[in-house]
């Protein structure tokens, strides 16, 4: 049974240990594999509650980035529910910053080795633009899709570093 993904579905990352950290799809395009989510923290060891996840803002989130669907297609990463009222206009896919390592410096020539780099919501995997990166530009989010073990090691230290919420009670 193929499962169906929809932007507004939560689900667990597990970052090692039976440690978690909650995912929200905010883009997922009918081809390419490749989606883009929130990540919120802090560890926890289970389910967060549905008010906590009914809760969850944008600004919130520890993390966010493209990434390969397939851990949740295999049902690997745990699905939790999809948010009833999910609006992607709260949830912006931002401008990346691609650093191109490959430029060969050729004397008395400028080559453009940093860009700013956007998706189109339908499609995560070919730019719908880039251009030259401005100084702002450099403070934007890495280009890159993660895929599942990638993404638990870039999550996992931001998760260890968040503020526990007010359900919480605490660590976990």
């Amino acid at each position: 049974m193929t499962r169906r993904l929809s932007e507004g579905t939560t689900f667990l990352l597990p970052v090692g240990h039976g440690q978690f950290g909650v995912g929200l799809l905010t883009r997922v395009p009918a081809r390419g594999g490749v989606v883009f989510g929130y990540f919120f923290g802090p560890r926890r060891s289970g389910h967060p509650t549905e008010p906590w996840l009914m809760s969850r803002v944008a600004s919130q989130a520890v993390f966010r980035c493209r990434f390969r669907d397939r851990a949740l297609y295999s049902g690997e990463w745990p699905t939790l529910l999809v948010l009833p009222a999910f609006d992607r206009n709260l949830w912006p896919l931002p401008a990346f910053h691609r650093y191109d390592g490959s430029v060969t410096a050729i004397p008395g020539s400028t080559a453009v080795v940093d860009w700013r780099v956007e998706y189109d919501d339908g499609n995560l995997v070919t730019p719908k633009s880039e251009t030259p990166a401005s100084g702002t530009d450099m403070l934007l989010d890495d280009d890159t899709v993660y895929d599942p073990n990638s993404l638990a090691r870039a999550v996992a230290p931001r998760l260890l570093s968040s503020v526990p919420s007010a359900d919480e009670g605490g660590w976990r």
